[in-house]
């Protein structure tokens, strides 16, 4: 046996028992789950507020990958898109049971790391039948702020729709506006379309469902 090959056997075998030990401390318990599931309801409930997923200290993955972990099963398929040193969707199907497919069959994508207009375009919209069929994205982001500012770079987004008295803004650093842009676009024919959570890296989340309409996007002063 080539020296290459017993590196590669070494190296799946080190990745694997990785993977095992992060699914295995990130395995959400009854309480933990139903508080991330409280924190997306009210957030979906009230688009653009800003709410706080509590996290464990012992928590060793991503927060962006909490929805996931809270609303994952045997019956959901997930996906994980962008460039990373962990395998984000090995570790939730591990810890969920959830089964992994490419991002476009996915029911729930997580983007630790951001995702690019043709990935978000891709995803799964559903149709004015069956609007359930949309995915959930999960995206990774550096700040949130509402009706301030979140730095230099930040985005501010005008938002309408349902849960939103008139409108409010939110502003948001570390997602280019391309990527918002074709938010928009997927979600133009609601009720088909995709549900965002962004998150950032503390914990901080906020929702924009798929009928809330970005009326207005540009940078904070």
């Amino acid at each position: 046996m080539s020296a290459n090959v017993v590196q590669d056997r070494l190296g799946r075998l080190a990745a694997g028992s990785r993977i095992g030990a992060l699914a295995a401390e990130s395995r959400l318990g009854p309480h933990d789950a139903h508080h991330v599931f409280r924190v997306l309801l009210d957030t979906a409930a009230h688009p653009g507020r800003i709410g706080r997923l509590a996290m464990r200290p012992t928590l060793s993955v991503s927060t962006v990958l909490l929805p996931a972990l809270a609303l994952a099963d045997v019956e959901v398929a997930v996906a994980a898109i962008g460039p990373t040193t962990v395998d984000w969707a090995r570790v939730l199907a591990a810890a969920t049971d959830a089964r992994i497919v490419v991002p476009s069959e996915a029911a729930i994508v997580v983007a630790p790391v951001g995702i690019e207009p043709s990935e978000v375009r891709a995803l799964r919209r559903g149709t004015a039948l069956q609007p359930e069929d949309g995915a959930r994205l999960c995206l990774a982001c550096d700040d949130l702020d509402l009706d301030g500012f979140a730095g230099p770079d930040a985005l501010a987004l005008t938002l309408q729709g349902p849960g939103i008295d008139g409108t409010r803004t939110l502003s948001v650093r570390g997602v280019p506006a391309r990527v918002i842009a074709a938010l928009m676009d997927v979600n133009a024919e609601f009720p088909a379309g995709i549900d965002t959570h962004l998150i950032t890296a503390d914990g901080r989340i906020a929702t924009l469902p798929r009928s809330t309409q970005i009326s207005a996007l540009g940078f904070t002063r």
